[in-house]
């Protein structure tokens, strides 16, 4: 589990950052996808990295895993419906998965990709965040007996 975890949440805690460091550039990203009206994205350019940086933590440190990826195999799943939507209408855009990363235009693969992220945030939902994980460790007030 622990090595699910530290992919899962590397990728989405990296992908948060750019998100966050360039939120205009995030936001003609997802303008570009042509899902969401106008005067949704800025508000989606702004919660949505952080939500993704909080869970990608969460996951990666173990704390609170059922719910941190809950949260990001739904993400990763809405990511693989609007990234099959831009496919289908053949939409020439960038990803928006690393914000300043140019050359990473939506293709099947990316699809794929955040299939696998979703599947891999259901086996730590289901299975739980393993041994070395905070919520894993004793709590201080626990009785031993």
């Amino acid at each position: 589990m622990i090595l699910l975890r530290l992919i899962l949440g590397t990728v989405f805690v990296i992908s948060s950052w750019s998100k966050l460091r360039y939120p205009r550039i995030f936001a003609e990203a997802l303008l570009a996808y042509q899902v969401l009206p106008d005067n949704l994205v800025t508000v989606v350019a702004v919660v949505l990295p952080w939500l993704e940086l909080l869970a990608g933590l969460a996951v990666l440190l173990g704390y609170r895993s059922r719910g941190s990826s809950l949260v990001l195999g739904g993400l990763s799943l809405l990511f693989a419906i609007v990234l099959s939507s831009a496919v289908w209408k053949g939409l020439d855009i960038s990803c928006g998965c690393f914000v300043g990363v140019e050359w990473m235009t939506v293709k099947w693969w990316h699809i794929a990709a955040n299939l696998i992220f979703a599947c891999m945030a259901g086996a730590v939902f289901v299975r739980g965040p393993g041994r070395w994980a905070i919520e894993s460790r004793p709590r201080v007030n626990q009785v031993r007996a």
